[in-house]
């Protein structure tokens, strides 16, 4: 599969001298960079490097010193001494391991009054990012059912692909429901409860305050608690359900993302052996029920060059034409469009389902 690492192990050869690159890993990846001829800054080795050290006491002092609230709140008996600002602001840092993030969401705790420091034991800070989340989730969810009424909609945000209107993920919510429907005023109370989370965009749709929020809502590292975690193939299954009950108006674009989030809500697992039919077959039968363009979306331009083999698959179960004709190389068929590109999982798929070696451009 091609990623960003191996795209660079190909093509930095090939880069003009004064094109620059800023290329970020995590520190427990760095296996995966070792063959590229990069200079290395660790930004979480504070002791190594003076600069970034600086950097940080700079942005503590900025915050400290521009808030009334923090100096209210992280002084020990009302004082604010030089030797309790030193053991804070290394105490901080050695936390953060170099993330601004991790400081600016904690002083944004400590600003607000959610945090009080009135020990030099700073036992209530959060000592990661993780930790960061979870407070502020205990605070916005007190009981598991506060965090039950949003989950559904955590669930669409993380599975789709892109950014959606609060309009889409009320509706992806309902197709979900047999018996009645989520009213939009109790939807609208729910989202406004997820508003410091999922935050609305110019163009009226909803992101996540940042990615690594996301990652900490579906995946934990070994040994953290696993309180909010959602469930993405939930999501998955809402957004396949809502894309297969538009009436065959989707264009190639959202048969591709239909095609994705059947493969990922896998709602067929377990089921094959009771029906005798293979969830495969299922899954392509389920695609070609709700829609007609497969043909187009196996030959549209993003599927082209950058093929999703696992979803070209099921467009071809689903009855997609190998042979299609394209809108490239003189309306060239597929098979001739990727061997062209060089895609060779993409040519040996096609071929599996018979498409035609010698079938040419139309001039």
């Amino acid at each position: 599969p091609i990623s960003i690492v191996s795209f660079l192990s190909k093509m930095i050869g090939k880069f003009p001298s004064w094109l620059k690159l800023v290329v970020t890993v995590r520190t427990s990846l760095q296996e995966i960079i070792k063959l590229l001829p990069f200079h290395r800054i660790f930004l979480d080795r504070l002791e190594e490097n003076e600069a970034i050290d600086q950097d940080l006491q700079a942005y503590i002092l900025h915050r400290i010193h521009s808030s009334s609230e923090i100096q209210n709140n992280i002084s020990l008996n009302g004082k604010m001494d030089n030797t309790t600002f030193g053991k804070l602001s290394s105490h901080l840092k050695t936390l953060s391991q170099g993330s601004y993030l991790y400081l600016k969401l904690t002083f944004d705790l400590i600003e607000k009054g959610y945090l009080v420091l009135k020990s030099s034991s700073y036992k209530v800070v959060p000592v990661s990012l993780s930790e960061v989340y979870l407070l502020q989730c205990n605070m916005k969810f007190p009981t598991q059912s506060s965090f039950d009424r949003v989950m559904p909609l955590l669930n669409v945000a993380v599975a789709s692909l892109h950014p959606l209107t609060d309009e889409h993920i009320f509706q992806a919510i309902n197709a979900g429901n047999i018996e009645g429907t989520l009213e939009w005023d109790d939807f609208q109370q729910r989202m406004e409860n997820l508003s410091m989370f999922l935050i609305k965009r110019r163009d009226m749709t909803r992101m996540f305050v940042h990615p690594s929020f996301r990652e900490w809502l579906i995946w934990r590292e070994e040994g953290e608690k696993t309180k909010f975690l959602c469930d993405p193939r939930s999501g998955h299954t809402l957004l396949a359900f809502w894309f297969s009950r538009q009436e065959g108006k989707l264009n190639r674009q959202q048969t591709i993302e239909l095609g994705h989030h059947i493969l990922k809500a896998h709602i067929f697992k377990g089921l094959s052996k009771k029906v005798g039919v293979s969830s495969s077959i299922l899954q392509g039968l389920w695609i070609s029920y709700s829609t007609e363009g497969l043909s187009m979306a196996l030959a549209s331009l993003r599927n082209l060059y950058t093929p999703n083999i696992k979803v070209s698959r099921l467009l071809i179960l689903g009855g997609a034409n190998v042979n299609y004709r394209t809108e490239v190389l003189n309306n060239a068929p597929i098979l001739c469009v990727q061997s062209h590109l060089g895609y060779t999982e993409m040519v040996a798929l096609l071929l599996e389902f018979g498409a035609n070696v010698d079938a040419p451009s139309e001039s």
